[in-house]
């Protein structure tokens, strides 16, 4: 299996966060995103203080569903601002 052995590498490497591209970031916010995908990824990443950053938000409400459903620690935008948050 692919997804397990890029996750062996990546276990190794000496990692502070990662960057979601955009394009990923739109298959997250699409109603048949399969969650179960990004799992290994995100538990992997929680367990290890490792920030996750969502990369080319569009909307500051794609931003508030991305971290309600997804261990998002950071938002990367041009069109999202920190007062989109109260």
């Amino acid at each position: 299996d692919d997804g397990c052995h890029t996750m062996k590498h990546v276990k190794k490497l000496p990692i502070s966060f990662l960057k979601l591209d955009g394009a990923v970031i739109q298959t997250m916010l699409n109603d048949t995103f399969n969650r179960r995908a990004y799992s290994e990824v995100f538990t992997y990443c929680i367990e290890n203080d490792i920030d996750i950053i969502a990369e080319h938000v569009e909307s500051a409400e794609d931003a508030r569903r991305l971290i309600k459903l997804y261990p998002i620690t950071h938002i990367q935008s041009r069109n999202v601002q920190p007062e989109d948050f109260g």
